[in-house]
């Protein structure tokens, strides 16, 4: 992500995610004990839209944190964007 303020009061923010490790990521890439150690847990709407795998290991990481008891926070913090094709109502 680069933020360049142009003046005080407008600014611009390209992202740069094709290809980065988060929209790589599966579930083999999150190892359950770093979870089931874990006092929270906080997942973002961002991850698992980029590609079906990211997806995967979010959900994975939701299951896993439920099943040993991790209390879980989710930020919706949807960017169509991200979702590109994947998205079920773009804007």
């Amino acid at each position: 992500m680069h933020k360049h303020r142009r003046t005080t009061h407008t600014s611009t923010v390209s992202f740069w995610r094709a290809g980065s490790a988060a929209s790589v990521l599966r579930p083999v890439d999150m190892p359950a004990e770093l979870i089931e150690h874990a006092d929270l847990v906080h997942l973002t709407g961002i991850l698992p839209g980029p590609r079906e795998s990211a997806a995967e290991c979010a959900l994975e990481v939701a299951r896993t944190a439920r099943r040993v008891g991790i209390r879980i926070s989710f930020d919706v913090n949807h960017r169509s964007k991200v979702w590109g094709e994947r998205n079920p109502n773009p804007v």
